[in-house]
């Protein structure tokens, strides 16, 4: 363990434009508003670094009913880094620094109105940034960081039954160097290249349809957002099954979305996919598991117990909103739920515990009495910091495979500056494609991207500077001049 003591933090905002609008919770996002932490840290025997870490800010997802919004995301992040500040004046374990302030955002959280999961936000964002100015300051990747637990993690203070349980007992020997990537499919996305663009006129910001991106990157494994209407979800996935008829190796992951609030609609759009057209049949065939199908206030709840149940008898069920407090996935797992999703959004330890809850539900312990797993989920993760920080989190987990919608919808490598660009070629160049273009898209090639460059990156998977010139202080910061522009659906 290395203790450190933090001693400056900068908190900034920088609206980005997006290839086209993308739901998140309910709500439609036309742009971007990206929070960014640097933080000066210092080592017990003098050594410095500066580690950062960037979120979007989706109030809707983490909270439908924050009054205030991305402000409210923002103040979160503020009140983490304000309690962190001051109880390290002098050296103090990560893991303490980090829960410390999450247990302080989310009592102040809650007395602002705040879910527990939007309270946290902010403290997850400042975790990142102590594990990246660790690593960096040791000259370590993130990989290294936790197996060696340089950080302090202590698992049994956030689980008592991990008692006595090391970060290396979970976590695999080496990272993944090469992640296999889940392609998101929502619900306004274009299905094939022949479907006609709005205005009949091709946009070539646009996305590229599923068809397109099969054919390009070899995909094999999907998430297919629903809208909890059963005949038109039924009709759009009978669609979807015929793109991806074709596919070996198929993998879908249907996000409920919280959408159905009554399950029957949910079992009888899988009657549906089940006893229907072949390649529907097959897409059935092909699911893992159904996501957060249900509200978030509801999912949880012993009332839904039986209906966890009956869905888990024909496919495995797992927790997505619903994982809003440290404790939230053990909860789900005695009711029957088998897995959770894991976001850098919620925390770099939060997943690691419940990778040792699984661990040990696995091997025998009590759990659901079915095999438990996360999944690799992701918000909107944009490059640099957020993407690289979320790919190198799950290749460090050994969660595979790996979202990545934000580097799809996000405006690629044209923020950077001409320096961090070449720093990211030069650093991170199997990653992507194009890197002398502003779209750089991620290389994604047989379904499967290099994370090599991520694992050897000293920090969170990053490993150059960040130029903050073109942030705004989140002090001067102001949501709708820098184009928060949010419609719910």
């Amino acid at each position: 363990m290395v203790p450190v003591s933090l001693h400056e933090a900068e908190l900034s905002v920088r609206s980005r434009p997006i290839r086209c609008p993308v739901r998140i919770g309910g709500t439609e996002l036309e742009r971007l508003d990206e929070i960014h932490l640097a933080l000066e840290l210092r080592t017990a025997d003098g050594r410095r670094a500066r580690g950062v870490a960037a979120d979007v800010l989706a109030p809707a997802w983490f909270d439908p009913l924050l009054p205030t919004g991305s402000r409210a995301l923002a103040a979160g992040a503020r009140t983490a880094v304000d309690v962190a500040v001051a109880s390290a004046q002098v050296p103090r374990p990560v893991y303490r620094i980090w829960r410390d302030s999450y247990e302080a955002a989310v009592a102040l959280g809650g007395d602002r109105g705040m879910g527990p999961m939007a309270a946290g936000h902010g403290a997850a964002l400042l975790e990142r940034a102590l594990f990246d100015g660790l690593g960096r300051a040791l000259d370590l990747p993130h990989h290294e960081i936790l197996r060696r637990n340089l950080g302090g993690i202590d698992l049994g203070d956030v689980h008592p039954e991990l008692a006595g349980a090391a970060p290396a007992d979970v976590l695999p020997r080496r990272p993944a160097d090469r992640l296999q990537v889940r392609h998101t499919v929502g619900p306004g996305d274009s299905l094939r290249e022949a479907d006609p663009f709005a205005g009949d006129v091709a946009d070539p910001d646009a996305p590229e349809p599923l068809e397109a991106s099969v054919r390009l990157q070899g995909l094999r494994h999907f998430r297919v957002e629903l809208e909890g209407r059963a005949e038109s979800d039924g009709d759009r996935l009978e669609r979807i099954a015929g793109v991806v008829a074709c596919v070996e190796g198929l993998s879908v992951v249907l996000d409920g979305g919280e959408a159905f609030a009554d399950p029957a609609d949910l079992h009888a759009l899988l009657d549906r996919l089940e006893s229907g057209p072949e390649a529907g049949r097959r897409l059935y065939s092909a699911i893992a598991w159904v996501e957060q199908p249900f509200p978030r206030a509801e999912a949880l709840g012993p009332a839904l117990g039986r209906e966890v149940a009956a869905l888990g008898a024909r496919k495995p069920v797992f927790i997505d909103e619903s994982n809003q407090t440290l404790g939230a996935f053990k909860r789900a797992a005695g009711l029957g739920y088998a897995g959770t999703t894991c976001r850098i959004g919620t925390g770099l330890t939060k997943a690691l515990a419940n990778q040792a809850l699984c661990s040990l539900w696995n091997g025998g312990g009590q759990g659901s009495g079915r095999p438990c797993r996360l999944s690799g989920a992701e918000l909107l993760s944009l490059p640099v910091a957020g993407l690289h920080q979320h790919l190198a989190q799950m290749a460090a987990l050994g969660v595979d495979p790996v979202e990545c919608r934000g580097a799809w919808h996000g405006p690629g490598l044209a923020h950077l500056s001409p320096a961090e660009r070449e720093a990211c070629a030069r650093s991170h160049g199997a990653l992507y494609e194009e890197l002398a273009e502003d779209r750089a898209p991620l290389a994604i090639r047989r379904g499967h991207l290099d994370a090599a460059s991520l694992n050897q990156a000293p920090g969170l998977g990053i490993g150059f500077p960040i130029d903050p010139s073109k942030w705004t202080a989140l002090s001067d910061w102001k949501p709708e001049a820098a184009g928060e522009v949010l419609t719910h659906a």
